[in-house]
């Protein structure tokens, strides 16, 4: 079903957060109709490569400036580099990475699942996640959504894997969707994570790796995955099949206790929940760290964000 994501995270001023990306009209359309004029800031959280985007979302919020001048758009950048590189160009901007709003209530070590997989890749199946770079991995689960899935790219990405021990697609009945915590007890049951993307966003699923008390195996990339990393359980390996395959073999004799890298991890965090708060509780007139507790996590909060509106709202 057509639609996106739109969370509220305050109603007086209307504050909310959506994708920056191809859903930004329909985000538009749907808070001329919440909003009726009043004024609204809508927290944009970026799903690519800032600097690749910069000159269409610019385009778009100069022309949105014209018809919705009651919008106040910011940007949730990755990175640093490119909250500075956005503000440069006349966007308001805020360096907040969108992973430290994954739940970790949900995505969190457990010692109790029995190891199945080598490793797991959490991954559309499109061309630029680069799944054949996974292929020689002894043992691996490969989650995926359920939008822009083709089927030749689904067949090849998936027909050359060495021992591919679990996957939620089939060529007949399409993608079998997961929820987070049917994604999570994927994860547990694994051993190493993969990124292997070249260039996107800031990549959800190397935090829920992290969360969960796995290290990773990366290829170096652009987008702002790499913010959470730390060398002692991240491997930044060739983008080659044996280079993974034996970073991850690396990874795994090593050891590492799951809950050293959860913890690491959520401290990083904190610093991006602060920004957020501190901006939120400007527009709000009030306080609202002490509504957030130690973890900085709000009521209102959901996991990504994410609460799918759709289109026929």
């Amino acid at each position: 079903m057509a639609g996106h994501f739109y969370h509220i995270l305050l109603k007086n001023p209307l504050v909310a957060v959506v994708n920056a990306g191809p859903e930004l009209q329909s985000a538009l359309r749907y808070t001329e109709k919440v909003a009726k004029g009043a004024k609204t800031h809508l927290f944009a959280k970026m799903t690519w490569h800032g600097p690749a985007v910069l000159e269409e979302l610019a385009t778009f919020i100069f022309q949105a400036a014209k018809t919705h001048p009651y919008v106040q758009f910011t940007f949730m950048t990755a990175t640093s580099e490119d909250d500075v590189l956005y503000r440069r160009h006349g966007l308001d901007s805020i360096w907040c990475s969108p992973n430290a709003f994954l739940d970790a209530r949900i995505y969190r070590p457990n010692t109790n699942a029995e190891k199945l997989y080598d490793a797991i890749y959490v991954a559309r199946l499109v061309p630029f996640k680069r799944h054949h770079l996974a292929v020689d991995i002894p043992s691996i689960a490969v989650v995926t959504k359920n939008y822009e899935v083709d089927a030749d790219t689904a067949a090849s990405a998936l027909g050359n894997y060495r021992d591919l021990q679990y996957v939620n697609y089939d060529s007949e009945r399409g993608v079998t969707e997961l929820t987070p915590v049917q994604v999570q007890e994927k994860i547990a049951q694994s051993r190493c994570g993969l990124a292997l993307s070249a260039e996107e966003g800031a990549m959800f699923a190397c935090c829920e790796y992290l969360l969960s008390g796995l290290p990773i195996v990366t290829t170096p990339s652009r987008g702002g995955r790499d913010v959470f990393f730390h060398s002692d359980y991240v491997e930044v390996v060739e983008e080659t099949p044996e280079a993974v395959a034996s970073g991850v073999a690396r990874l795994i004799a090593r050891n590492l206790d799951p809950e050293m890298i959860r913890n690491r991890t959520y401290q990083l965090f904190m610093e991006h929940r602060a920004r957020l708060l501190f901006r939120l509780s400007g527009l709000a007139q009030r306080d609202l760290f002490k509504h957030a507790g130690p973890n900085l996590w709000l009521p209102q909060f959901v996991n990504k964000f994410e609460t799918w509106v759709p289109s026929s709202s």
